[in-house]
């Protein structure tokens, strides 16, 4: 245990006082500013689980950000003062963006005629009447592209009948500095992936 106002092992400018000697004042999230913030679990409140009712309404309030406060950064002195819920940034998942991306690289799968199955077909080889599988079509772009992004589950739709959406994750507010995208890298997959808007933060659905 670290004696009081000892050096932080990791970061030598910071002072860390001990458990015994004052308790911790967590900074409280602007709730005008993060209304879901409301709804969060450990540390952010008290809360140990919540209801079917506080997911939706975190659902519904939670809107992606464009750039991620300082407060909600673990690699920032602010965040570290207490623990960040997880974020992911990227592009939410799309089923038209998915087969656009699919059919530039040849990867498309199709339902077979029966319906029981589906299968990838070459360009060359598709029917004007073959049916895409988007959930095998994902499938083989994310294997194909799973050096770039991770599928994560946010939160981020404020549909009362589905509070969850995948997320194309180039990285998250935990991850190390050296080893997340950087900002000329983002905006060369943007333009190459073709998606119309930079990425955002998005919620994890684990908090």
């Amino acid at each position: 245990m670290l004696p009081t106002n000892a050096a932080h092992p990791y970061f030598p400018d910071m002072k860390v006082t001990s458990p015994e000697a004052a308790k911790p004042v967590l900074p409280k999230p602007d709730f005008v500013k993060y209304p879901w913030c409301k709804y969060l679990l450990s540390p952010y409140t008290d809360k140990e689980s919540r209801s079917r009712e506080e997911v939706l309404l975190l659902a519904e309030t939670f809107q992606p950000l464009t750039e991620l406060p300082v407060m909600f950064d673990p690699l920032s002195e602010e965040g570290l003062q207490y623990f960040p819920p997880t974020f992911f940034f990227g592009w939410r998942v799309d089923d038209a963006k998915t087969r656009e991306i699919a059919h530039g690289l040849d990867l498309v799968w199709y339902w077979d005629d029966n319906g029981m199955g589906s299968s990838w077909k070459s360009k060359k080889d598709v029917r004007d009447h073959d049916v895409v599988d988007d959930d095998c079509t994902l499938t083989e772009v994310q294997e194909y592209l799973r050096n770039v992004f991770t599928l994560e589950v946010t939160y981020g739709t404020s549909d009362r009948d589905d509070p969850f959406q995948i997320v194309w994750s180039l990285h998250n507010n935990w991850t190390p500095w050296h080893e997340r995208s950087t900002d000329e890298s983002v905006a060369e997959l943007q333009a190459e992936l073709g998606f119309d808007e930079p990425p955002k933060w998005y919620l994890s659905n684990s908090v």
